[in-house]
């Protein structure tokens, strides 16, 4: 597994059926809405595979996760774990519910495909998830969504 560095000037990443895009410092200063997911064991799950059962998920470095790993987890997935937690620095996020802020974005015409607001302070954290390249995410507000894939007038929602 690699870590890739988010890249500000697209503003977006994606991981699979999960897509992250940045808010500018105007639109995250109309957030006012409620925690919606606190950290557990050092990280925040995003999005639970519906094919494969591997969750997206937020590693936060400064809370050690106890007890065993995954039985399921090989020992690629665990290296690249590892690494993923080395490079968090300290980050720390916390994923919210905001529909006030997702009526004011312009730019969001598909409400049903999101799945909150992540705010990340302190350092950049990092997006995981055993079958795609880690993300590392700078500080600032981002939108978490699904994404979808259409063919014409057919859609339908990603699946990982």
């Amino acid at each position: 597994m690699h870590i890739v560095n988010f890249d500000p000037n697209h503003r977006g990443a994606a991981q699979g059926d999960l897509y992250l895009f940045k808010l500018t410092d105007a639109e995250a200063a109309k957030r006012c809405g409620v925690e919606l997911k606190k950290a557990n064991r050092g990280s925040i799950r995003l999005l639970e595979g519906e094919v494969t059962g591997h969750h997206h998920e937020i590693v936060q470095d400064h809370e050690e996760t106890g007890g065993t790993e995954e039985a399921s987890a090989i020992a690629a997935a665990a290296l690249g774990i590892a690494k993923a937690r080395a490079a968090a620095a300290r980050g720390t996020a916390t994923l919210y519910q905001d529909d006030n802020l997702a009526a004011a974005l312009p730019w969001l015409r598909r409400r049903d495909l999101m799945i909150g607001f992540l705010v990340v302070t302190g350092g950049p954290v990092i997006l995981r998830h055993p079958e795609h390249d880690a993300v590392k995410l700078p500080e600032g507000t981002f939108y978490v969504g699904r994404q979808i894939e259409s063919a014409g007038a057919e859609e339908r929602v990603v699946s990982d």
